[in-house]
């Protein structure tokens, strides 16, 4: 890592470590505020609040934090796809440039490429992050 660190420095100056900033910000904001809105949905569609049985409640929780990762990641793979060329490229590139290289490429195709397998990562990821901050939300109250 810190020869990483040490190599970005050298051979692209300070700059090289904010790679794919503003692609990441593009992936990070939409994608947040859409997996907060389709876990709060999914919660009030199964009426998480109402259930009694706490197995249920948490099995309730766990689906809706794990639907609304899926929704975020998909929402978010076609920039997360740019932002990971640009910041593995050798020079400068710009998001619009990746993009319409990626598109001239293979149509939208290779924007979602890696989805299937990511999708088994993101949901138990996404259900287990949310059920954690529920309960630190709760706590803090």
């Amino acid at each position: 890592m810190k020869q990483d660190f040490t190599n970005i420095l050298k051979t692209q100056g300070p700059r090289g470590l904010y790679k794919g900033a503003l692609a990441t910000s593009m992936r990070e904001v939409p994608g947040s505020g859409i997996l907060f809105m389709v876990k709060d949905r999914m919660e009030r569609k199964l009426r998480v609040d109402q259930e009694a049985n706490y197995s249920l409640f948490l099995a309730k929780k766990i689906l809706a934090g794990g639907v609304a990762g899926l929704c975020a990641w998909c929402s978010s793979i076609p920039i997360d796809t740019v932002k990971s060329i640009i910041q593995t490229s050798a020079e400068q590139r710009r998001i619009g440039e990746v993009t319409l290289e990626l598109y001239k490429a293979g149509g939208v195709t290779p924007f979602f490429r890696g989805l299937v397998p990511q999708a088994f990562r993101i949901f138990p990821a996404s259900s287990s992050l949310l059920l954690v901050y529920e309960v630190l939300k709760n706590y803090m109250n």
